[in-house]
């Protein structure tokens, strides 16, 4: 809008206003005329973009436009002395004015308006750097921050702030903080090391003594600039940039800054050339003869041009970085050429000889049969024949060649659309785009602005507007029009406009509908106010096209568009009550009334639990949680999450359904939590097989019990051995985790006697005792957790460990030694004195001598003969 004026309103087009009328909305009126709206508060006096302003006052029936802070608002007439409007997109801190057909009125007090932040330079800095915000409604900003960390800040007009960076570390976020609001910085700050940054320099090359713009960061400190090795003069320009100048003795060379806080070198060098350059030149095609102006640096001094090895005649100083040259007779297409004393400069691109008719653009590009047409271009002369402009396949009603690069044609009739032609002997060129045969009824080319609310004043431009009787808006009577030109007119957007064709329409016909003048989004009152998690949500209301965005409070909604004026959302697990805002291309709405969530109890874990132990619960609408329940009774809760909360089961509560009370409903779990107490959990661990060689598999057996009298949850065990016991399978009904010298099963709920077996298959290397300890544990208090724990040994005892060596004393023949391996087991060496059934092995208690890693015992040879035997106690393997 604040390329546009307001105009007058053309009293023909809106046959209900008078011209007494129409002159008091064209003046500034000075005193309140009779029926003047009065305007007497606001409700709120301060709020975001979207949000329900009540405005009362008197004479307000005729309102035509509302505006916060001269930015154009949405609103709706409620009576003569009350109406609500909408808080703009682009809101701004200001008066609250009403325009009206019987003059103006402004509000008593401002319209307070949250800051927001467009942008920061510069836009990365180290800490102890003032940086420059800038953005609007910073008028009573009270504080700022980076991220959570206040910084000191100096406002120096509404729209910029100076601020002193923290000593952060951590990119963040930065917060304008008013007594009405905040508003952010698009993306997070980054923060950087204290050193100055380059992040490009303008131009990139010069001659000695001309200047270039450095862009970058952390450019306060610095104090030399060198240019190579050679020093630079400098002045700080702005916050994030300095102008440098190219010293007499520099060559090319990367930019060096130097501060006390540190020095950075450029990566790239600056191009230091006395040499012509050229950076552009139009046209960029023509005829010998043709006057071509070129742009550059180092023009000074010339000793010549070319195009394409062609030198010129004369070069011409146009002004300051412009030479003029002319195409030399006999030049073909390709570059151009500058040369002084230290080089030759050579255009990027190349200058195009053209020797037939060439279109380069046209004016207008549509009109009706019998409209004039200017078309432009180059070497039109030797146009002969009516044939020789056509529109499409038709010649032109007439033309004429005013000059070389221009011809007067009239559109023929009969013709509709199509390309324009221009031949001659030399050849023939097409135009790029069509001309569009219009008639005689109006037709628009432009709309501006194409969005707005009630009062917005829109400048349509086109042709045939001069005949306009009217101008709807989707179907709706502008409320006030005024032509200007035959190509211009200005309408003022109704009341309640909606999206939609804007049409202008005169007796000879109408404008098509592909200009869409879009009102501001509004939405209706909610179909539904409640709703749960996993529910399609319709919102009506009008101007939804364009919508770029819904939320729930803060949440981010999906949603579909079903029309203009309808919409629709799956409402997420993760929803709580708030309002929703719809934000399109063209403005804002926050609806006043809330959409409440209604909770929903998914389910909760564990499923058993005694008095004390926390519970989870999962589902939805838990953001104003007011009581859980265990049956009847109430528990202490905790809402984490909006789909997740926590509770803690009740004294005195028996088993029963879960309830969750909000404000917006009740919910119940479908299942019954159980409510346990004691639990005695009992643990047995058996080695049911007799020894094993090493390398041979042997079994552990575990068996947990729960001995009640209630239920156990969470029901764990675990088996620890010696990590040389290497476990090859795990016979389960239960998930098991293997570990280096661990089993864990996770067992869950045991009820009342309930019994639970779990197998360990595993070998052993070498000839030992291998004890597996288990270990039964449950959430519940376990009344004797001593028998919660138990052993068994695996014994593993090889051939040779379990083997007898007899062989006679040394230097004695009386005397027999007995001997076998030290393998860490009990081995017992028992005796007896025949093999006759019943025999009775006696233990050797006496006499046995441990000697280089064997037990040796001597017996006499006297008397009868006897029998030596290893054995192992009966009950090794199982240890009380």
């Amino acid at each position: 809008m604040s390329c546009i004026r307001r105009p007058r309103l053309h009293p023909r087009s809106i046959p209900f206003f008078r011209p007494w009328v129409v002159l008091l909305l064209s003046v500034l009126v000075l005193t309140r005329a009779d029926g003047a709206p009065i305007l007497s508060s606001l409700e709120p006096r301060s709020g975001p973009p979207g949000a329900t302003v009540t405005i009362q006052g008197t004479d307000l029936s005729q309102v035509y436009a509302v505006t916060f802070g001269g930015v154009p608002a949405d609103f709706s007439v409620l009576s003569a002395t009350r109406l609500i409007a909408i808080v703009p997109k682009h809101v701004l801190s200001g008066p609250v004015i009403v325009e009206s057909r019987t003059g103006n009125a402004s509000s008593p007090t401002h319209f307070l308006a949250p800051p927001r932040v467009l942008r920061v330079r510069p836009a990365r800095a180290a800490p102890g750097t003032t940086i420059l915000i800038e953005g609007a409604n910073f008028g009573n900003a009270t504080h700022v921050y980076l991220g959570t960390t206040p910084i000191d800040f100096q406002r120096t007009s509404s729209s910029q702030i100076f601020a002193v960076l923290p000593n952060a570390t951590t990119n963040a976020q930065l917060a304008v903080v008013s007594s009405v609001g905040f508003g952010l910085s698009p993306s997070p700050y980054a923060i950087t090391g204290p050193a100055p940054i380059v992040d490009a320099f303008e131009p990139a090359l010069g001659p000695p003594g001309s200047g270039f713009h450095v862009f970058g960061a952390n450019l306060e400190n610095v104090s030399q600039v060198f240019l190579g090795s050679v020093a630079a003069s400098f002045l700080r320009t702005a916050i994030d940039q300095l102008e440098v100048t190219v010293p007499a003795t520099a060559l090319t060379g990367p930019l060096v800054l130097r501060g006390s806080l540190g020095s950075v070198t450029s990566s790239v060098p600056y191009v230091v050339t006395r040499a012509p350059v050229i950076r552009q030149f139009a046209p960029t095609l023509g005829r010998p003869g043709t006057a071509v102006l070129i742009e550059g640096i180092n023009f000074e001094d010339l000793l010549g041009a070319s195009v394409n090895g062609k030198s010129v005649s004369g070069i011409a100083s146009a002004a300051p970085g412009q030479i003029q040259i002319t195409i030399p007779e006999g030049a073909t297409s390709g570059p151009l050429r500058v040369t002084n004393r230290f080089g030759t400069g050579t255009s990027t691109n190349s200058f195009t000889l053209a020797t037939g008719p060439l279109i380069l653009d046209f004016d207008p590009p549509f009109g009706a049969a019998g409209s004039p047409v200017r078309i432009e271009g180059i070497n039109f002369s030797g146009l002969t024949g009516p044939a020789a402009v056509r529109f499409g396949s038709r010649p032109a009603a007439s033309y004429a060649v005013t000059a070389d690069t221009q011809i007067q044609a009239v559109v023929p009739e009969g013709f509709a659309e199509g390309l324009i032609v221009v031949s001659n002997r030399s050849g023939a060129s097409t135009s790029s785009v069509p001309f569009l045969v219009t008639g005689r009824a109006p037709f628009v080319t432009s709309i501006e602005p194409a969005s707005g609310p009630p009062g917005t004043v829109v400048k349509i431009t086109g042709i045939n507007l001069d005949a306009a009787t009217a101008v709807r808006f989707n179907g709706q009577i502008a409320a006030g029009v005024e032509i200007t030109a035959p190509t211009q007119l200005f309408a003022m957007a109704p009341a309640g406009v909606t999206t939609g064709p804007l049409i202008v329409s005169s007796p000879r016909g109408s404008s098509s509908n592909r200009w869409v003048f879009s009102g501001l989004p509004r939405m209706g009152p909610l179909v539904k106010r409640i709703a749960i998690a996993g529910e399609e949500v319709l919102v009506r209301g009008t101007n939804f096209s364009g919508a770029t965005s819904l939320r729930l409070g803060e949440l981010e909604l999906v949603f579909t568009l079903s029309s203009t004026n309808e919409l629709r959302f799956v409402l997420p697990a993760t929803a709580l009550r708030g309002s929703l805002t719809l934000e399109t291309d063209a403005g804002i709405h926050t609806l006043p009334e809330s959409l409440g969530v209604a909770p929903t109890v998914a389910g909760f874990d564990p499923l058993f639990g005694p008095a004390g132990s926390l519970v989870t619960l999962t589902g939805s609408g838990f953001g104003e949680v007011s009581a859980v329940l265990l049956g009847e009774v109430a528990a202490d809760f905790a809402a984490r999450a909006p789909d997740r909360l926590e509770m803690r089961v009740p004294a005195g509560a028996t088993n029963g359904v879960l309830t969750v009370r909000t404000p917006d409903g009740t919910a119940r779990s479908t299942n019954v939590f159980i409510v346990t107490g004691t639990s005695d959990l009992r643990t047995r661990v058996e080695f049911p097989g007799a020894p094993v060689a090493p390398g041979n598999m042997f079994e552990w057996w575990i068996t947990v019990t729960n001995a009640g009298p209630l239920a156990a949850s969470r029901v764990g065990l675990t088996n620890t051995f010696p990590t040389s016991v290497q476990i090859d399978s795990v016979a389960s009904a239960w998930p098991v985790v293997k570990l280096a010298n661990r089993v864990e099963v996770a067992l869950g709920v045991m009820t009342n006697g309930q019994s639970a077996t779990v197998r360990l298959r595993g070998t052993a290397p070498r000839s030992g005792y291998f004890t597996n300890t288990a270990r039964a544990f449950g959430f519940e208090l376990d009344p004797f957790p001593i028998n919660n724990v138990s052993h068994a040994r695996a014994v593993v005892l090889s051939e040779t460990d379990r083997t007898l060596m007899l062989h006679r004393g040394v230097g004695t023949a009386s005397r027999v030694v007995v001997t076998w391996p030290q393998s860490g087991l009990p081995l017992q060496l028992e005796t007896t004195a025949d093999l006759v059934s019943p025999i009775l092995w006696l233990p050797v208690t006496t006499g046995i001598i441990p000697s280089e890693g064997r037990f040796v015992f001597t017996n006499t040879t006297a008397g009868r003969e006897r029998y030596f035997r290893l054995t192992l106690p009966p009950d090794s393997a199982n240890i009380p």
